[in-house]
């Protein structure tokens, strides 16, 4: 756990940061242009990426807690939040959109994992 406020800070802002850029460039390689998906997927990434480490930051203070398994629990559950969102904005979309959310966050956690 990072024991002073700018480690913390990074904590939050490094992986936000790389998520936003590795969505962005699954997204662009899938085909999208449109510049109101990646408005979007930046908001909404606000709000999931930081929960996540939130949540991982806690858990990692705890003994016998898989934390890969629990990690990838949660990277379904924020494809399903993320999928979900994005529909509220496209809402003709959704099979599509499902397919994006799923792709691009795939893609940003094993690239993240690499890094």
């Amino acid at each position: 756990m990072p024991d002073s406020i700018p480690l913390l800070v990074l904590w939050f802002l490094i992986p936000l940061l790389m998520t936003i850029l590795l969505e962005s460039a699954a997204a662009w390689l899938l085909g999208v242009r449109e510049v109101l998906f990646y408005e979007s997927m930046v908001f909404i990434n606000l709000i999931t990426n930081p929960s996540l480490c939130f949540f991982l930051l806690v858990l990692y203070n705890f003994d016998n807690v898989p934390i890969t398994l629990v990690t990838i629990i949660f990277e379904i559950i924020i494809v399903l939040i993320e999928w979900r969102l994005l529909v509220l904005v496209f809402p003709k979309k959704s099979k599509n959109m499902f397919r994006l959310s799923l792709i691009m966050n795939c893609s940003s956690y094993f690239l993240g994992v690499l890094i």
